[in-house]
This record gives C-alpha cells, sequence and structure tokens, in this order.
C-alpha cells in the first residue's frame, strides 16, 4: 500500500499534511528512493552493499560539504578516537547522515550543527543537534513518517520523504533512529547501527 501511494504521488498533486502548505509534486528521485525503502524491507541482503567503512571519516566529509554551502551555520563534529569501522552498505548510510545535517540546516535560523559519535558495547550511535525551533511534544513521533513536513523555519519546503526514507533505511540494518526535541530549544536527530564487522555477515 505504501509503495503504491509513493507511485501515485507522482502523477497527483500531494497536499501537505498539516494543511499549511500548497500542493507540491514528488521529485522523480525522492519517489524511487522511497520505492526503493518498501524494497529493502522486502529482501534486505539484496539490497544492501554491505562493507566495513569508517563512518567517522565520512561524517567528516559530509560536514565538510555543508560547511561549504551554508556559512550561515557553524558545524561541529566530536567522534571519540578509535570509533569502531562499521559493517554496512556506506551509500545508505551516507544518505541517512546527509538526510539529518540538512534537516537541521532547514530547521535552524543559523547557530551551530554539531555532529557526535558514541560507542555501546553493542552498537555505534551518530546524533545530530541544532540550535532551531524544536519539535512540539505532539509532533514528534510523527517527523519519520511519509509525507510529514513540520511547520518553522524553513517549512514547507521539501516532500517530507527525507527522515522517512532515512528511517527505512536504518531500520534495513536492524539499527534504529529517533529525536528529542523540545520547543525553542533545538532537535536532536539520532541513529544506532549493530556494532561488529563481518560476523554480521556470518563471517567469522
Amino acid at each position: 500500500m505504501e509503495q503504491q501511494a509513493l507511485s501515485e504521488a507522482l502523477i497527483a498533486e500531494t497536499p501537505s499534511p498539516n494543511g499549511s502548505a500548497p500542493s507540491t509534486r514528488v521529485p522523480l528521485g525522492e519517489l524511487e528512493d522511497g520505492q526503493r525503502v518498501q524494497g529493502v524491507y522486502a529482501v534486505r541482503e539484496r539490497e544492501l552493499r554491505r562493507k566495513e567503512f569508517d563512518l567517522a571519516a565520512m561524517a567528516e566529509g559530509i560536514v565538510g560539504r555543508f560547511e561549504l554551502q551554508h556559512d550561515g551555520h557553524k558545524f561541529q563534529l566530536s567522534f571519540p578516537d578509535g570509533f569502531p569501522r562499521v559493517y554496512a552498505d556506506p551509500d545508505k548510510i551516507e544518505q541517512v547522515l546527509t538526510n539529518l545535517v540538512e534537516n537541521a540546516v532547514k530547521y535552524s535560523d543559523g547557530g551551530a550543527v554539531t555532529v557526535t559519535g558514541q560507542v555501546t558495547d553493542t552498537e555505534v550511535e551518530v546524533a545530530v543537534r541544532d540550535q532551531g525551533v524544536g519539535i512540539p511534544a505532539d509532533q514528534l513521533p510523527l517527523i519519520f513518517t511519509k509525507f510529514y513536513r513540520r511547520a518553522g523555519h524553513g517549512a514547507p519546503s521539501g516532500t517530507g520523504l527525507g527522515l522517512f526514507i532515512a528511517r527505512g533505511l536504518v531500520e534495513a540494518h536492524d539499527g534504529r533512529i529517533w529525536a528529542d526535541s523540545s520547543p525553542d530549544r533545538g532537535t536532536t536527530l539520532r541513529f544506532r547501527l549493530p556494532r561488529g564487522g563481518l560476523e554480521l555477515a556470518g563471517i567469522t
């Protein structure tokens, strides 16, 4: 049903779910991403091209690109020494992290955007924190749903698929993604991925 809804969105105008914006059409690129998310749920190993890579270095590269494009924000990066390599699809995880940083820039009028890494016994965590308008408590459960676009700075541009796609890609890696926020105190978007290397593929 969700894949059908995404296909229909290509030919039909889609109103904003909060009623605050005129209708918009879903760009083909984001539509195809949404369709690919459905495939990831169905056949994960066929869709994910896992390999070991340096997530901390990837985050540094993403932050560097945003620094060149957005001089109204201050970007900060903090990962502990020895942050472990992860076994995942680097293209998909790069898309997730780029979406989170882009979201932080979009919904903050300047200020700092901070990307941090943490390590637990079983997982690695990446968090993206902004100093924006925040999210009301009643909207927080909705931000990873399809076509959701919240009010605030930068709204209502976009299709509302970015965080929905990010959620699908993280969950396809057996990870989890969530947000902490309150109005006028900014938002932190976090995701966690399982620690481990080739043993996640059954190779020891």
